[in-house]
């Protein structure tokens, strides 16, 4: 039987830019409340959901900074 290993809930923010195709600065700049991607504090790390981002990418297609 094989075992199919479940998506991450949350990524880093590497990951997260690299998702998006953007520098890890872009990324922070559209970072709430600087910019409208939404994340999360867990300790120290600056954590995002992979659906935030798909739906931010989906919102940006209308060609609109931000």
């Amino acid at each position: 039987m094989e075992t199919q290993v479940a998506d991450k809930m949350l990524v880093g923010a590497p990951v997260a830019a690299a998702m998006l195709s953007i520098c890890p600065k872009s990324l922070w700049n559209y970072t709430a409340p600087r910019g409208t991607i939404p994340s999360i504090t867990i300790g120290t790390r600056r954590l995002y959901d992979p659906r935030d981002l798909r739906e931010w990418i989906e919102s940006r297609k209308g060609g609109v900074d931000g």
